[in-house]
């Protein structure tokens, strides 16, 4: 997911009930800290925008290549009953190999039963090639009917001390809040938060750990 500085966008009704919240405030006996960032500090941390978007749900399988044919290669993995439903003719699914596990295959599902399914890749040129018999992992990614606010990952810092997750909410160089959030769930880079930041507040994502240690002192 790409997170930008600025982010104008229409949302239906709905979708902007489902991510207004209003964030708690501090816990009673937390003293209100303040930090000045400095000019260098400035240049060289990220801040992205919180957002308000679908909550993505992902499903991996795990399957085997079972035939290669010049430029494609066909894979099946045994799908449990309960996310049958999950899966449609003609999904994308990113498919990864025990054979070489840093690349990500792009395939469609060209076919359905009840335990498992198919999915057909076309390796386009300068794609490394498959080998039949190679064990496959599908993973499946789709959006959720509810939407939240969705940050990057990195920007939420958890306090294992304190057991709670917090961000460092910018407003400028001399108006920076350590705020505590509460986590839906995190998936890959983005993190849903079900409270404590609202649409369009913006977070510091880089370097924010020694910003929240120097407010903790």
């Amino acid at each position: 997911m790409k997170w930008p500085v600025i982010v104008v966008s229409l949302f239906t009704v709905v979708a902007m009930a489902a991510c207004k919240q209003r964030y708690r405030p501090a816990t009673t006996g937390e003293v209100k800290a303040t930090f000045v960032m400095s000019d260098t500090m400035l240049h060289h941390i990220t801040v992205d925008t919180a957002i308000c978007a679908p909550v993505m749900n992902v499903l991996q399988l795990h399957g085997t290549v079972i035939s290669v044919k010049k430029a494609q290669a066909t894979v099946v993995a045994h799908i449990p009953a309960t996310d049958l439903s999950k899966l449609k003719q003609g999904m994308t699914i990113a498919v990864t190999t025990d054979f070489i596990p840093q690349h990500t295959y792009t395939g469609h599902i060209s076919r359905l039963s009840t335990n498992a399914v198919q999915v057909i890749i076309s390796l386009l040129s300068g794609e490394p090639p498959l080998q039949q018999a190679t064990p496959a992992t599908f993973q499946l990614q789709w959006p959720d009917s509810n939407h939240m606010i969705a940050i990057p990952a990195s920007a939420v810092i958890y306090d294992k001390h304190k057991k709670k997750s917090f961000v460092m909410v910018f407003r400028d160089r001399f108006n920076i809040d350590k705020r505590q959030v509460w986590t839906f769930k995190s998936l890959d880079n983005t993190s849903y938060i079900s409270s404590g930041l609202d649409e369009g507040e913006k977070v510091v994502s880089t370097d924010q750990q020694y910003i929240y240690d120097a407010m903790s002192r």
